[in-house]
């Protein structure tokens, strides 16, 4: 991969983390611990096996609570799709969804398989944070301070030695 492509898939996470998402708190977690497992663990950058019980334990909830909640939010994120680019259709933009497959095998392992629209996005977060971004990540209590904690790191990884100010409304 040149450094051509780095950068365009780190924009394109630039992109995707200000762009505004439709995802529920728990499925914006779900969705970057998938991305997480997925850096660690699968070279081609798309399919996260996992126990109920690991990924209980990472979301610090009950095995109760995950089974009851993990099949409404697969299906958000099959279902959710976002727009990145500009908002004028004459100019560049994409539409992607987060996953193209999930399941459960009865036996307590649960498979994501993350779209392949996304494989660029997932690059360029691999590129652009470590294992602590995750992590940090899925000890948030609410989908405020996910985002804004998305769109500081991205703009401090652009931004290099510079603490980005912002004003209330460009957070909003």
């Amino acid at each position: 991969m040149d450094n051509k492509e780095n950068l365009s898939n780190c924009r394109f996470v630039l992109a995707v983390m200000k762009t505004k998402q439709d995802l529920r708190f728990q499925a914006l977690r779900l969705i970057h611990y998938i991305i997480y497992r997925v850096i660690c663990d699968d070279k081609d950058l798309q399919t996260f096996q996992g126990s109920v019980t690991e990924l209980a334990e990472a979301f610090q909830i009950p095995r109760s609570n995950l089974y009851r909640d993990i099949d409404s939010l697969s299906d958000q994120l099959h279902s959710t799709s976002m727009i990145t680019g500009h908002k004028d259709p004459r100019k560049s933009w994409k539409i992607v969804t987060w996953m193209s497959k999930s399941g459960y095998d009865g036996k307590g392992i649960y498979t994501f398989k993350l779209s392949y629209s996304i494989v660029d996005y997932v690059k360029g977060i691999k590129q652009m944070f470590d294992e602590d971004y995750h992590l940090t990540i899925l000890k948030f209590s609410s989908i405020y301070a996910i985002r804004i904690y998305e769109i500081v790191s991205a703009d401090r990884f652009f931004q290099r030695g510079v603490n980005p100010e912002y004003e209330i409304d460009d957070l909003r």
